[in-house]
This record gives C-alpha cells, sequence and structure tokens, in this order.
C-alpha cells in the first residue's frame, strides 16, 4: 500500500482595518457588489450606505440561522452575482457572522468588507475571520474561518447606539485588557471612549489572531467569559443580550480564577466591578447543572471537559480543561451571592456614548 500527501498552505491574508468618523467613504472595490445591510441601519443612515445591489437583512441573533443563510444565497444567486462579486456587509456583529459565513462558501469563496455599526461589531465580530451560524447543538456551532480584505469601522454610526448597545462592546474591550493590558482595563473601565482606545482595543485583538488564525492555540484566550456566556445565550433562547451574557461569563470565569487559587481576591472584585454594570440585573434563573450541560456541548470542549479562560491576573491567563465539580460550585456560589458581589460592582459608570 502507498501513500501520498498533499501539502497546501494556506494563502497569505491580509485584511485593512480602518478605524475613525467617515471612514465608510474610503470604501472602494472592483466589480458587481451586494450591499447587505442592517434595517435599522438603513433606517437611520440611509446616506452612508455604500453603492451596490441593495439587500436589507433583520438584525440580531435570530438571523443566524441556516433558514437566513440559505434565503441570502438564494437572493445572490436570483440576482446573478458569480465568483468576481463582493459581499458588502453593514450591520452589527451578527450579520456580518451570516454574511461572512456566506461569502467563505458562495462559489467557493467571494471577496468580503466589512462595515460594522456597532461597537460590539468594530471591536470583535469583524476582526479575525470568524463567522457563523447558530443551531441546536449551540451559538456558531456551524461556521468558517474567512477574512475579509476590509474592515472599515465608521465611528460615526456609533452616535445612534443607545447606551445598552454600546455596552456590549465595552464588554469586550474590558476582556482584551483582562487578558493582555491591565493599563487598557482601566482606561476602558474610566472612559471616555475614543478612536484612539478603539484602535488599541483592536490591536490587542490584532495580536492573537496573527499568532492563531484559526483558533487552536493562542487565539483560544479571546474566549475568555464566552463558554459560559455561550450557554446563558443558548439557554435563554438568545433572549439575553450576548454582552451582557459574556459580562456574567467573565465574572463566573474570574470568579472560578480566585477559587483555584489562581487569582487574587482583590483582582477578582476589580474584575467584577468593571463587567457587573453591563451584566444582567437578576441572576440568571438557569440551575448550574443546567449551564454545565450547555459548557459540555460547546464547540470549545474537549474529551468531555470543559475548557475555559482562567485569569492568573488582570493581563494575564490561560486556557485550560476544568473539572465538572469546580464548575458547579462557582456557579451555586454566584448564584446564591449574586447581589452581595453584584454590590461590590457599581451601576453608575455605564458607557460613554460619545467618542472624542
Amino acid at each position: 500500500m502507498k501513500t501520498l500527501d498533499i501539502h497546501i498552505p494556506r494563502p497569505p491574508a491580509h485584511t485593512e482595518i480602518t478605524i475613525g468618523a467617515g471612514a465608510l467613504q474610503k470604501l472602494f472595490c472592483r466589480g458587481k457588489r451586494a450591499v447587505i445591510a442592517d434595517e435599522t441601519v438603513l433606517r437611520l443612515h440611509p446616506d452612508k450606505l455604500p453603492e451596490g445591489e441593495l439587500i436589507p437583512l433583520s438584525a440580531g441573533e435570530k438571523v443566524k440561522c441556516r433558514q437566513e443563510k440559505e434565503r441570502l444565497e438564494e437572493l445572490l444567486i436570483d440576482a446573478g452575482f458569480g465568483k468576481e462579486c463582493t459581499l458588502i456587509a453593514v450591520g452589527g456583529g451578527s450579520l456580518m457572522d451570516l454574511v461572512g459565513f456566506v461569502a467563505a462558501t458562495y462559489c467557493r469563496g467571494v471577496n468580503l468588507i466589512l462595515c460594522p455599526t456597532t461597537l460590539l461589531g468594530m471591536v470583535d465580530a469583524a476582526l479575525g475571520g470568524k463567522n457563523g451560524i447558530n443551531c441546536s447543538a449551540g451559538k456558531n456551532f456551524l461556521g468558517t474561518v474567512y477574512q475579509p480584505s476590509q474592515v472599515f469601522c465608521d465611528t460615526d454610526f456609533l452616535k445612534t447606539l443607545p447606551p445598552r448597545e454600546l455596552g456590549q462592546g465595552i464588554v469586550e474591550m474590558l476582556k482584551h485588557g483582562a487578558l493582555a493590558s491591565p493599563s487598557h482595563f482601566e482606561k476602558v473601565q474610566n472612559g471616555p471612549l475614543t478612536d484612539e482606545l478603539l484602535l488599541e482595543s483592536c490591536a490587542i485583538k490584532k495580536s492573537f489572531i496573527e499568532r492563531d488564525e484559526v483558533d487552536h492555540g493562542a487565539r483560544q484566550m479571546l474566549n475568555f467569559g464566552h463558554t459560559v456566556g455561550h450557554a446563558l445565550e443558548k439557554l435563554s433562547g438568545y433572549n439575553v443580550s450576548h454582552g451582557a451574557a459574556v459580562a456574567f461569563g467573565c465574572i463566573a470565569e474570574a470568579l472560578l480564577s480566585h477559587r483555584l487559587g489562581r487569582l487574587s481576591e482583590s483582582d477578582f472584585f476589580h474584575i467584577a466591578t468593571a463587567f457587573f454594570p453591563y451584566a444582567p440585573e437578576a441572576v440568571p434563573k438557569f440551575s448550574s447543572d443546567d449551564f454545565l450541560e450547555a459548557m459540555k456541548r460547546d464547540k470549545k470542549a474537549l474529551g468531555g471537559k470543559v475548557r475555559l479562560v482562567l485569569l492568573q491576573a488582570i493581563g494575564k491567563g490561560e486556557c485550560v480543561a476544568v473539572e465538572d465539580q469546580a464548575i458547579l460550585e462557582v456557579l451555586d456560589d454566584l448564584r446564591r451571592n449574586y447581589r452581595l458581589f453584584q454590590g461590590r460592582g457599581t451601576k453608575a459608570d455605564r458607557p460613554r456614548a460619545s467618542l472624542r
């Protein structure tokens, strides 16, 4: 018996990111364009959309499903879009996740440009090429890693975002600081939100992506708060926002880090103080067993073990497998003492709506 190996290196991917007011005006690409836009953005910013054949889509997590993916693909086919086309996504993270997945598979890959209109989209969903849709197994269970050629973070869009939506992005920026930069963590917590701070947060995520594009090593650190958070989203039927769920997840995973002797009590309460303003007001009603079962079905689990990002300090952590009993004990503790932990935080520090 003979064997033959084929080695095909991944082509180098280059993504140009433009950040600032009016950034979208710099968009340029050749060929036929499909502008896939969030209906809310269409209503609030009709004059800011790039040229192209417009395809409106609804906003929110519900758009990330097989039915919407198929519907978008059929619309593109019916409109005659082929291999040389460009898909331009204008909207929040959910829309970009869907359009990115379609771009990766349509004609086996077409040019993709992302124009995030939410802070969460700018600092998280638009960066790094991850895309996907939800299914019965969990959040983002079906998807690819497919890099956009360009990302335009036009901060003019943030001026119409309600504080709750800004808060979802603040959570991801705090996460970046908790993983890699104590100074960034402090600046995000204390504000104000500036273009420079946005760039700094994107640069932190960039540093993880460039070391590990496909999420097999260093990039797994970016899952801090997301294993618990995704479980909460799924259990709630996606009625708890991504930002609120991840804030809860970051608090839970920081508490677990402390209980396992990795993180000091002062650092835990510092983290809890930063994230609680964006976490659910009331303790989630789901049992710890429900959480654990959802976490075991997470795509990051290996060999039946839940993998979590545990911190040693603000700015330092690692992704490790954690025993079920330790997770259950911490979730029970957090549920019993949610108000007590919450009291150490403050509801006064809400996200700053203006950029300077």
